[in-house]
């Protein structure tokens, strides 16, 4: 971290007329100036609310240097430049730049002040980092750094806990719980709000980049994907239940299906996280952690396989492959 001194997107750029003193930018770097749309990251912070609000969707607010934060352009290489980014992005957020860069003319005038006053609101201490906002503009869901490794699956596989777990989401959810599976799920995410938040304090203190914080940092997002993985098996559980339920109405093929793809998602999730708290370890580029790495990458590629055999593929709602 780095201190400083539903619709389909359409990608506005900077029309430029011919007379000397009439060209007027309607984009800058591939921001938008004014007005918003789901999936396009836009300067206008005050159209962004009013979008979420009509169409109920949550902002994901990037707090940037966009112009010296090497942090911050990587993931803009990496992964809001990606077509996957796109593909998860549109149908699920309103997206809002919120820009501190040192060549200031990359941002309206009269945004600057109103930037400025959202960094100090929000205690944002180091760039970039990534608060989403439910649908009122005001509630904060989460608060993010750079995912590790920076990747597009990564992050959305990271937001896409956040969207589960927004409370309208929620409240749903837990009502059709049993009353066990509620105080389980319920003590989860307790836990888990706990974590985010001593994660949140502790990125909040700016320590400095360094062996010790990152290996830190590193156990705060294994934790986090425990949790993950915990309120999951809930889930799973909770969906095997219902087709029980009614077992009377179905017939024996369907219900060990249904198993079966709930072993190959708990496998999937499973085999996800290994690799994820592997990359964490930051490996060396030697030959053998290159193969370790087609090793894992092989095996995530034979379980979609397998479920894509099964006849039970996942949500909408899961992150991009």
């Amino acid at each position: 971290m780095q201190i400083p001194a539903k619709p389909t997107a359409i990608l506005m750029i900077a029309c430029c007329i011919a007379l000397p003193g009439c060209a007027k930018e309607t984009s800058v770097n591939g921001v938008q100036l004014k007005g918003a749309q789901p999936g396009t990251w836009t300067m206008d912070f005050e159209a962004a609310k009013k979008l979420a609000a009509d169409s109920d969707l949550p902002l994901l607010l990037n707090f940037t240097g966009s112009d010296w934060c090497q942090y911050c352009q990587a993931m803009g290489e990496n992964i809001f430049s990606r077509p996957a980014w796109q593909e998860f992005a549109t149908p699920r957020f309103v997206l809002v730049t919120i820009d501190r860069p040192e060549d200031v003319t990359l941002v309206p005038k009269h945004y600057r002040e109103r930037n400025a006053t959202l960094f100090q609101e929000h205690k944002i201490e180091g760039v970039p980092t990534y608060l989403v906002l439910d649908s009122d503009g005001e509630s904060v869901l989460a608060r993010m750094g750079v995912p590790q490794p920076i990747d597009a699956n990564v992050f959305a596989r990271q937001l896409t806990s956040v969207l589960r777990h927004r409370p309208s989401n929620l409240s749903a959810l837990v009502a059709e719980l049993s009353p066990d599976q509620q105080q389980r799920y319920n003590d989860e995410l307790a836990q888990q709000k706990e974590t985010r938040k001593e994660l949140d304090d502790w990125i909040k203190t700016n320590p400095p980049q360094n062996e010790a914080n990152a290996a830190t940092f590193q156990a705060f997002q294994k934790k986090l994907v425990t949790h993950e993985q915990q309120l999951e098996k809930v889930e799973v559980e909770h969906s095997i239940g219902r087709l029980e339920d009614s077992a009377a109405e179905e017939t024996e093929s369907v219900l060990s299906q249904a198993r079966s793809c709930a072993d190959l998602m708990n496998e999937l999730h499973q085999t996800a996280g290994d690799l994820e708290n592997w990359l964490l370890t930051r490996p060396e580029a030697t030959a053998e952690n290159k193969q370790k790495c087609e090793e894992h990458t092989k095996k995530l590629n034979d379980i979609l396989a397998r479920i894509a055999q099964s006849g039970t593929l996942p949500s909408t709602s899961s992150a991009p492959e």
